[in-house]
């Protein structure tokens, strides 16, 4: 089937920007990573998530612009969006997204702060008739399985 030359630069056009697309998703899940510190297992899953996004991004691409055939010019394209971006603004997104997530972050504690600070006195109370609530149902949970006699090393 013959494309004509316009479209063909504009599915190289698209492609390119998708790629630059792929490189800013990739820069904003490295300033996520970043700010929090997880044992390498989340890590690893946190990475196959983001390659089946990308994988799942991609597919709907090729499905919108190209009717889910992938042209040989695409894939390069992808890439050289890909490489524009992550040369030239990349450093500078993660570096400026992180400030942003960092205060994102400090926003949502100041203001779940404020939103517990009028139930502090029941809070208080509460303490107060129940004692520490957490030493009571350790204890009742170890009473529990004693009584059972589960061994929590086999489940």
């Amino acid at each position: 089937m013959y494309i004509n030359d316009v479209i063909q630069l504009n599915i190289i056009l698209y492609s390119v920007g998708f790629g630059a697309f792929i490189a800013l998703f990739y820069d904003v899940y490295t300033a996520i990573n970043k700010l929090s510190a997880e044992p390498n297992g989340m890590l690893v899953f946190k990475d196959i998530i983001f390659c089946f996004l990308s994988v799942l991004f991609c597919f709907l691409f090729l499905l919108v612009i190209n009717n889910g055939r992938l042209r040989t010019y695409m894939l390069p394209s992808m890439i050289a969006g890909f490489c524009c971006w992550h040369f030239s603004f990349s450093a500078m997104f993660v570096e400026f997204s992180g400030k942003i997530f960092k205060r994102l972050i400090e926003l949502f504690r100041i203001s779940a702060k404020l939103f517990v600070l009028p139930f502090r006195p029941a809070i208080y109370l509460f303490g107060l008739i129940g004692g520490n609530l957490n030493e009571r149902f350790k204890k009742y949970f170890i009473n529990l399985k004693n009584k059972l006699k589960i061994d929590l090393k086999k489940i």
